[in-house]
């Protein structure tokens, strides 16, 4: 999660995936959503998500950091 805040001076976290969305389960509440970006709160209940740039078609390189982590698109 660090790593991808910090990539490019926090630019990347807001950034749309190069590949399109991945299909996830939020690690908090169990709910299936899109991440869309590096960094995205799951829009059921804010737990936010994040993958790293080179992992980022990957969704089970996804890593989860909790609900309410930082102020993230559906993070609460």
């Amino acid at each position: 999660m660090e790593f991808v805040l910090a990539a490019h001076g926090g630019q990347v976290a807001g950034s749309a995936l190069p590949r399109g969305a991945l299909q996830v389960t939020c690690q908090e509440c169990g709910e299936g959503f899109e991440l869309r970006t590096f960094v995205q709160g799951c829009p059921a209940c804010g737990g936010v998500h994040a993958v790293s740039p080179p992992r980022a078609d990957d969704p089970g390189a996804v890593q989860y950091a909790g609900a309410g982590f930082g102020a993230f698109p559906g993070s609460r």
